[in-house]
């Protein structure tokens, strides 16, 4: 007879409980780099907004390193209504939480880094960052992980054509 052979009996559990582990902890993997990205988004988009929203104050308060100091890192914190063409940009980096969002921006004057075949007059870059708890990851010592991005927007002059 099939299945009476009491030394076969715990097979299936062993096989089913292994199978589980390996389900378990693919899922939890996946909901850690998944909750990552999603996040890696939201900070990218947060930098874009940031960099244009500080880009278009610029523009619109005529902004140029005479008026405004160039090449030195702003530290963003909750100002309200802002003064600065950086302070307008960092309302768009850090309102989009929870978790809360850091970020910095600087802007110049010069050829930004990795750009070509543009010369702005000015160009600004956000910088955005934010944490993410580690569920999964978290047994294996990974906490938290660090997410950061960044994103540079400019204001290009073109003369008039007469």
């Amino acid at each position: 007879m099939r299945g009476s052979d009491p030394c076969r009996g715990g097979q299936a559990l062993l096989a089913v409980t292994f199978s589980l582990l390996f389900l378990f902890a693919a899922m939890g993997l996946s909901i850690d780099l998944g909750m990552a990205y999603y996040l890696k988004l939201r900070v990218q988009t947060a930098a874009d907004a940031a960099a244009t929203a500080a880009a278009v104050a610029a523009h619109n308060n005529g902004d140029t390193c005479s008026n405004i100091t160039c090449g030195v890192t702003y530290t963003c914190a909750g100002v309200s209504p802002p003064t600065t063409s950086l302070q307008a940009g960092c309302l768009y980096a850090t309102t989009d939480g929870p978790p809360a969002f850091t970020a910095t921006m600087i802007e110049n004057n010069t050829t930004p880094p990795g750009v070509s075949g543009n010369n702005p007059t000015l160009w600004i870059k956000a910088t955005v960052s934010t944490t993410a708890p580690n569920l999964w990851l978290f047994g294996s010592g990974y906490h938290t992980a660090s997410i950061a991005s960044q994103s540079i927007a400019g204001v290009t002059t073109i003369p008039g054509s007469s």
